[in-house]
């Protein structure tokens, strides 16, 4: 089968092997796969842009992950937490400015407890 009937049978099914796009993604010619990729976002998304922002609402972490630069044992970073009002509100102000997805995003702070949490999204919403 060539690579573009492989496309096409994909783009129908949604189901591929792991050896059916290994032979596409080592084809040189990608101008299909690109074209059929863009046919699928218009189908599934339109041609909207939806800009989603990052609240980081705390760089205080229990975790000892390595890979991570808010890790416990990085001492030499400033350490910040907001605090629920200043979340909501920053929140406000992401909203206002045209953002309609807002993802919260700390560390593993134990200060935030379940039910600050919950609080925290209730007033969000």
């Amino acid at each position: 089968m060539n690579t573009k009937s492989l496309i096409d049978k994909i783009f129908r099914s949604s189901k591929a092997t792991i050896d059916e796009i290994s032979a596409i993604l080592a084809d040189e010619n990608v101008d299909y796969l690109f074209f059929m990729a863009d046919h699928a976002r218009k189908l599934y998304c339109g041609d909207k842009v939806h800009i989603r922002g990052i609240i980081e609402f705390s760089n205080h972490c229990k975790s000892r992950c390595l890979y991570c630069g808010i890790n416990c044992h990085n001492n030499s970073l400033e350490r910040y937490r907001m605090d629920l009002d200043e979340i909501v509100q920053t929140a406000k102000i992401a909203y206002d400015a045209g953002y309609k997805t807002i993802i919260l995003r700390s560390g593993e702070d134990p200060w935030y407890t379940q039910e600050k949490i919950s609080i925290l999204i209730r007033r969000i919403k």
